[in-house]
């Protein structure tokens, strides 16, 4: 005689609620405190220019880590901290630097935490050729350049594909680790593709008057207020000079791509 079972019950999908936003103002009252000397400072690291980072030793979880602070004084608020760890959360890959922490020193400031690298930025690598007269393009050859590119190219590939821009591509924001890693740093100035912010007018003290090929620029010029730039003049496409966020596409960032190139087979910006 047949065992008739009985049917399987249906079980009901759980119902998927999209979780609150936490706006960048709210963080600094919801964030953990943690204290200050939970991190030895080991010395200064410049990233790009855009923004003070430091090497310190983590002694809890015993690492160095990159270390960087908010300093409302340098135009660097607690907000675009936040915007910057909630960019680099969104990154996974081997070419691209990644949050490990968010917290706060106190009340007012806020602090994020990446991975250290043993290396130098590419400008810098390129200054250590020059002064020992090392010839031939660069001191690269052809390949090693490729290879460099290339892994450039997949750390932006992956942004992408995770829908951020990061519209600040230059030398100084590439690092090249002593164990051959390259990453793709800085993302303070990042946008989502196809969520325009709108440019800031630069407070007083945080960028010059008259800035420079390499400055990182991030809104209207304290010289000019109808004059508006986001990005690094030397390295920036044509819709970054004229300021528009709705125009940034991923080719923006191909652009900043190709001034690389120019930089690694010519050793100067384009």
């Amino acid at each position: 005689m047949a065992i008739q079972q009985a049917p399987l019950p249906t079980l009901k999908k759980p119902e998927q609620t999209e979780p609150k936003k936490i706006s960048a103002a709210e963080v600094l009252s919801r964030i953990q405190t943690v204290p200050a000397e939970r991190y030895q400072i080991r010395r200064e690291l410049n990233l790009g220019g855009q923004g003070a980072c430091k090497v310190a030793f983590d002694q809890l979880a015993e690492r160095e880590v990159i270390l960087k602070i908010s300093h409302p004084q340098n135009g660097w608020g607690a907000d675009r901290i936040v915007k910057e760890a909630r960019y680099a959360a969104k990154l996974n890959h081997p070419n691209v630097t990644r949050l490990l922490e968010m917290g706060a020193f106190g009340k007012d400031q806020i602090f994020i935490t990446m991975p250290s690298i043993d290396g130098s930025s590419l400008d810098q690598i390129l200054q250590k050729i020059s002064e020992t007269s090392i010839p031939g393009l660069t001191g690269y050859s052809i390949t090693a350049i490729a290879e460099l590119f290339d892994k450039v190219c997949a750390g932006l590939e992956h942004a992408h594909a995770n829908g951020l821009l990061h519209l600040d591509l230059k030398p100084q924001n590439i690092i090249v680790g002593s164990k051959g890693e390259v990453v793709v740093v800085d993302w303070g100035i990042a946008q989502l593709v196809n969520a325009p912010e709108m440019p800031r007018r630069y407070a007083s003290n945080e960028q010059p008057a008259t800035p420079s090929l390499m400055t990182t620029l991030t809104g209207n010029l304290v010289a000019d207020g109808n004059l508006r730039a986001i990005g690094t003049p030397a390295y920036m496409s044509p819709e970054q000079w004229a300021g528009d966020p709705g125009t940034f596409t991923e080719r923006t960032d191909v652009y900043g791509l190709g001034g690389l190139l120019f930089f690694m087979l010519t050793g100067h910006a384009p």
